[in-house]
Protein backbone atom coordinates (compact mmCIF):
# COMPACT_ATOMS: atom_id res chain seq x y z
CA UNK A 1 0.00 0.00 0.00
CA UNK A 2 1.25 3.61 -0.87
CA UNK A 3 2.32 5.41 2.22
CA UNK A 4 0.03 8.13 3.22
CA UNK A 5 -0.47 10.04 6.19
CA UNK A 6 -3.94 9.01 7.86
CA UNK A 7 -5.60 8.25 10.48
CA UNK A 8 -8.67 6.23 8.83
CA UNK A 9 -9.01 4.22 5.44
CA UNK A 10 -11.64 7.17 3.88
CA UNK A 11 -9.08 9.64 4.09
CA UNK A 12 -6.76 7.48 2.28
CA UNK A 13 -9.10 6.73 -0.72
CA UNK A 14 -9.74 10.01 -0.26
CA UNK A 15 -6.29 11.06 -1.15
CA UNK A 16 -5.28 8.71 -3.59
CA UNK A 17 -8.27 7.63 -5.12
CA UNK A 18 -11.39 10.39 -4.80
CA UNK A 19 -12.93 8.99 -7.68
CA UNK A 20 -13.91 5.76 -5.95
CA UNK A 21 -16.03 8.30 -3.75
CA UNK A 22 -17.86 9.78 -6.16
CA UNK A 23 -21.65 8.57 -5.94
CA UNK A 24 -24.17 8.43 -8.51
CA UNK A 25 -28.06 8.52 -8.74
CA UNK A 26 -30.65 6.21 -10.12
CA UNK A 27 -34.13 7.02 -10.49
CA UNK A 28 -36.64 5.13 -8.28
CA UNK A 29 -40.13 4.41 -9.95
CA UNK A 30 -42.97 6.13 -8.02
CA UNK A 31 -46.75 5.59 -9.93
CA UNK A 32 -46.60 5.20 -13.63
CA UNK A 33 -47.06 8.76 -14.31
CA UNK A 34 -44.54 10.17 -11.80
CA UNK A 35 -41.04 9.31 -11.47
CA UNK A 36 -39.67 9.63 -8.03
CA UNK A 37 -36.39 11.80 -7.30
CA UNK A 38 -33.59 10.23 -8.29
CA UNK A 39 -31.49 8.44 -4.96
CA UNK A 40 -28.06 9.09 -4.47
CA UNK A 41 -26.15 5.43 -4.36
CA UNK A 42 -23.14 5.29 -2.59
CA UNK A 43 -19.64 2.53 -3.06
CA UNK A 44 -20.41 -0.52 -1.25
CA UNK A 45 -17.74 -1.66 1.61
CA UNK A 46 -16.64 -4.82 2.06
CA UNK A 47 -14.04 -6.65 4.14
CA UNK A 48 -12.58 -9.11 2.60
CA UNK A 49 -15.50 -10.52 1.41
CA UNK A 50 -18.37 -9.39 3.81
CA UNK A 51 -20.00 -6.19 3.35
CA UNK A 52 -19.80 -4.28 5.97
CA UNK A 53 -21.40 -1.03 4.83
CA UNK A 54 -20.88 2.21 2.65
CA UNK A 55 -17.69 4.42 2.41
CA UNK A 56 -19.08 5.93 5.87
CA UNK A 57 -17.29 2.92 7.10
CA UNK A 58 -13.95 3.63 5.83
CA UNK A 59 -14.27 6.41 8.51
CA UNK A 60 -13.85 3.78 11.55
CA UNK A 61 -11.71 1.73 10.16
CA UNK A 62 -7.74 2.03 10.55
CA UNK A 63 -4.52 1.82 8.60
CA UNK A 64 -2.48 -0.26 10.39
CA UNK A 65 -4.80 -3.31 9.93
CA UNK A 66 -4.92 -3.04 6.22
CA UNK A 67 -2.91 -4.98 3.78
CA UNK A 68 -4.66 -3.28 0.88
CA UNK A 69 -7.46 -1.90 -1.02
CA UNK A 70 -9.13 -2.56 -4.24
CA UNK A 71 -11.75 -0.89 -6.46
CA UNK A 72 -14.31 -2.98 -8.14
CA UNK A 73 -16.73 -0.94 -10.83
CA UNK A 74 -20.12 -2.20 -10.63
CA UNK A 75 -20.28 -4.87 -13.37
CA UNK A 76 -17.29 -6.48 -11.31
CA UNK A 77 -18.65 -6.33 -8.21
CA UNK A 78 -21.87 -7.49 -9.45
CA UNK A 79 -19.55 -10.86 -11.18
CA UNK A 80 -17.83 -11.27 -7.17
CA UNK A 81 -20.54 -9.94 -4.87
CA UNK A 82 -24.00 -10.12 -5.89
CA UNK A 83 -26.48 -7.47 -6.84
CA UNK A 84 -27.24 -4.22 -5.33
CA UNK A 85 -23.63 -2.62 -5.95
CA UNK A 86 -24.41 0.03 -8.59
CA UNK A 87 -21.98 1.96 -7.51
CA UNK A 88 -19.05 -0.32 -7.60
CA UNK A 89 -17.41 -2.05 -3.90
CA UNK A 90 -14.09 -0.99 -1.99
CA UNK A 91 -12.87 -4.33 -0.95
CA UNK A 92 -10.54 -3.98 2.12
CA UNK A 93 -7.99 -6.26 2.55
CA UNK A 94 -6.66 -6.93 6.24
CA UNK A 95 -3.57 -7.96 7.84
CA UNK A 96 -3.19 -11.48 8.42
CA UNK A 97 -2.26 -11.27 12.30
Amino acid sequence: MTKVQATNLYEVVRRLHPEWLNQRTAATVGSLNNAAPAQPIDVQVFIDSQHVGTSETLKQLVVSTTSSLKYYTAAEAQTRFGAGNLNGVIQVIMTKQ
